[in-house]
C-alpha cells in the first residue's frame, strides 16, 4: 500500500524525500525497538512491524498471529 499509493503519490508530485524511507522508521525509534526485544519480542520484521502498529494505532488493530 505504501509504495502503490503513498511513495506513487509523492514521486508523481515530486515531493522530496528520503531515499530508503521506512514507516517503521518514521513511527518507532531504536531505543523503543530494543526495549519491545528485551521484553521477549521476537527480532524479526514481522514483530517489529506488529509491535509499531499496536503502539502507533488510535483503534484495537486486528493482528493474527499463526
Amino acid at each position: 500500500m505504501i509504495n502503490q499509493y503513498f511513495i506513487k503519490y509523492i514521486t508523481d508530485h515530486k515531493i522530496p524525500m528520503t531515499a530508503d524511507i521506512s514507516p517503521i522508521k518514521l513511527l518507532t525509534d531504536e531505543a523503543t525497538i530494543a526495549l519491545w526485544n528485551q521484553q521477549g519480542l521476537p527480532v524479526d520484521p514481522v514483530s517489529t512491524e506488529n509491535g509499531t502498529i499496536l503502539t502507533s494505532s488510535q483503534r484495537y488493530p486486528l493482528i493474527i498471529d499463526p
